[in-house]
């Protein structure tokens, strides 16, 4: 054989292993398999870790989380940041805790009373007195950035509509100013009568929080879902996300938060979704310390195991429904490892950010846990417009 016959022997050989041929070489531009296996960017793993729950971020797992919000710190009518429940003073255990473990701390300011919104953001003198807060509390060396959760669902005044979205601007740029660079985050609420905040707004946070539950909450007329990925709901995770999607913000950026609390309420009969009677009671996953939240005195968890729960396909929740012993009727929607994975497909499906979850401890870490060791594991990238197969990456138990 000559020697230009075997290098073409040897080169045609060569391209065949490569899955070329010598007539059609590869070119960069050829389409790639639909679905592959491909590492996706870590979703992220937020927790709100409520004063009156002091030692939940001491676990392992919540030692893995990306960032921890503390909440609270409430905004007053006036701009004032008064009521900081002993922040930073009386938590210098878990911000060496946190110092320690890398992981960054935001402050979580609040406001969820309508008039209070209305006198804040439409006087200016407010409005810069809580910026100058809010920035004094920001340069604290153990404070990472801040959250804002203002929660209004009625219709406010054009001038207090906009002295908030001046506020959220001016905020965001001295933030981003400061050294080190502090982050800033909102939640955003979903259902309201108006939007707070615009697309130029938004374009300034770091972080977007969907709002993922209340969508019944305690004083609802009628039992049902708390975080429903779907239904007739005003609030549900896929009007939510058509929300931040609108608003322009990248999905990447966009994180739901997860409740790791339900709701029970006394209902009139034994259907589903029953019309309430009186006001619902908050409930846990698992039981808490005894004393430590006196609002809540039942857990889903030993409800589920008495009365059997029941999966919501429209909603991806979970429910149990009982009656007592004097004959009243009870109905309780609840988060558990099922509906869990439900959400966490549709989150690796739309290529959203993560989540966050409300309030650490409620779940024992059951719940963050399973999020926790799913989340690293690769996934597919399905085929366009085929049904998602992302959820073989999560091996979560489905109780």
């Amino acid at each position: 054989m000559s020697a230009s016959l075997l290098r073409a022997g040897l080169l045609a050989a060569l391209l065949l292993l490569q899955g070329a041929s010598p007539a059609q070489p590869q070119s960069e531009n050829r389409p790639q398999p639909q679905a592959q296996q491909q590492s996706l960017p870590q979703p992220q793993a937020l927790g709100y870790m409520a004063w009156w729950m002091p030692d939940s971020w001491r676990s392992a797992s919540a030692a893995r989380l990306d960032r921890v919000l503390f909440f609270e710190l409430s905004i007053k009518p006036d701009g004032r940041i008064a009521d900081r429940n002993g922040w930073p003073d009386q938590w210098q255990e878990f911000r060496a805790g946190m110092k320690q473990r890398g992981t960054p701390v935001d402050l979580v300011l609040t406001m969820f009373d309508i008039k209070a919104f209305n006198h804040l953001f439409g006087s200016a003198r407010a409005r810069a007195r809580l910026v100058g807060d809010a920035l004094e509390l920001a340069r604290h060396e153990d404070v990472a950035g801040l959250h804002l959760d203002l929660e209004v669902y009625d219709p406010v005044p054009a001038a207090s509509l906009k002295g908030v979205q001046q506020f959220v601007d001016e905020l965001a740029r001295a933030l981003h100013a400061q050294s080190p660079r502090r982050h800033l985050s909102v939640f955003l609420p979903i259902g309201g009568a108006v939007n707070l905040y615009d697309k130029a707004t938004l374009a300034q946070v770091d972080t977007v929080i969907l709002q993922g539950y209340d969508a019944h909450w305690a004083g609802a007329p009628t039992a049902g879902p708390v975080s429903p990925l779907s239904g007739p709901e005003a609030m549900t995770w896929e009007k939510a996300l058509a929300k931040g999607l609108e608003l322009g913000v990248p999905r990447d950026r966009l994180l739901f938060s997860f409740p790791f609390f339900g709701y029970e309420w006394r209902v009139k009969g034994d259907a589903p979704r029953g019309p309430t009677i009186g006001k619902g009671a908050t409930t846990s996953l698992v039981p808490l310390p005894e004393g430590l939240v006196p609002a809540i005195q039942a857990n889903t968890r030993e409800r589920a195991g008495t009365h059997g729960a029941r999966r919501d396909d429209l909603s991806g929740t979970v429910f149990y429904q009982y009656k007592a012993s004097d004959r009243r009727h009870y109905e309780g929607w609840y988060e558990d490892t099922w509906s869990m994975q439900k959400k966490i497909e549709f989150l690796r499906r739309e290529s959203l950010g993560g989540l966050a979850f409300f309030v650490l401890g409620y779940d024992g870490d059951a719940l963050l846990d399973h999020y926790l060791e799913g989340r690293a594991a690769p996934a597919v990238t399905p085929e366009k417009n085929a049904p998602s197969v992302a959820g073989s990456a999560w091996p979560f138990s489905t109780r």
